[in-house]
């Protein structure tokens, strides 16, 4: 992924051209934001149901889009196979689950197109006992 903006600077060089002939330009790549969001009911939870709300970017939301509640650190790949769910490609909705039964810092995460590439990432939410 690039940083919000990278310089590229192109050389363009024809056959039978002198050195003092190469034309250079330098161009700014912009990445426009990808437009997702997550935003968990509440930041402490130590009830059996837990909940967050996602949004999609309209042109890119895809029916393999996915959310899902992670462990703060864990790897994408390694999701909890029982708490999550594909976004059916709408661009709003509400995803819950349980709890977890072992307390601590857990975040929720939305993944692209069946994948593991992260659109967003909520604020980290506390399971308590």
């Amino acid at each position: 992924m690039f940083p919000s903006q990278a310089p590229l600077k192109t050389i363009a060089i024809k056959a039978g051209m002198a050195d003092s002939d190469v034309a250079t330009a330098t161009y700014t790549i912009t990445q426009a934001p990808l437009n997702y969001s997550l935003v968990p009911s509440s930041l402490t939870f130590s009830t059996d149901e837990i909940s967050v709300q996602w949004t999609a970017n309209a042109q890119k939301a895809k029916p393999t889009d996915w959310v899902s509640l992670y462990k703060t650190g864990d790897p994408n790949r390694s999701f909890d196979q029982s708490r999550w769910k594909y976004t059916d490609g709408v661009t709003s909705g509400t995803f819950s689950t349980t709890a977890p039964n072992t307390p601590g810092i857990y975040e929720f995460r939305y993944l692209l197109e069946d994948g593991y590439t992260e659109g967003a990432r909520s604020e980290k939410i506390t399971v308590t006992p």
